[in-house]
């Protein structure tokens, strides 16, 4: 009696946290990282890429105005930073 109380008050995890969850999704890797660590690791990332293209602008053109050096920075977040970056689908 003890075994079939314990297995009817187990929770079954599901191989995946997407609906539906009997889906294949063939490849899927859960995170080893929580969302805390992952946002820092990201914002790092983009402030050593923006910091490092302001420095480059302000030496290539010091006299870049305001506008256009944060449309740089905007470029290169979304393109570089992997903002917005699309990948190939086969």
């Amino acid at each position: 009696m003890d075994s079939v109380i314990s297995n009817a008050t187990k929770i079954v995890q599901p191989p995946h946290p997407f609906y539906p969850l009997e889906a294949n999704i063939v490849g899927y890797l859960a995170n080893q990282y929580s969302t805390l660590p992952l946002l820092a690791i990201f914002a790092v990332g983009c402030a050593g890429i923006l910091g490092t293209t302001h420095l480059l602008v302000g030496r290539m053109n010091p006299r870049l105005p305001s506008g256009e050096k944060a449309a740089v920075l905007w470029f290169i977040l979304c393109k570089l930073g992997g903002v917005h970056v699309r990948h190939a689908r086969g």
